[in-house]
């Protein structure tokens, strides 16, 4: 689409114009658009009120932190997610 005070554009019979530019977006409103949560803000089984941290061999070198659901009796990852998440 061309402007109709452009008299210097020349239109070529057989190639198509150019297609128009978007506009441009702040960093903010790209963010917006896509839905972008942060790790801390997004919902994970880390914030989940059914789920359980427990230390497994306590004081010893090979101490872990183990997370497990609750509601399912299962072993859990930080960022999981599932059906039945509720806020903490």
């Amino acid at each position: 689409m061309r402007c109709e005070h452009d008299t210097l554009t020349a239109e070529l019979p057989g190639i198509p114009p150019a297609p128009v530019k978007p506009p441009r977006t702040t960093q903010a409103q790209r963010i917006e658009r896509m839905g972008y949560l942060g790790p801390k803000t997004r919902p994970s089984c880390q914030h989940c009120h059914h789920c359980e941290l427990s230390i497994v061999h306590p004081d010893q070198l090979n101490e872990l932190e183990m997370r497990r659901c609750k509601l399912g009796d299962f072993p859990v990852l930080k960022g999981g997610i599932c059906n039945e998440w509720s806020a903490a």
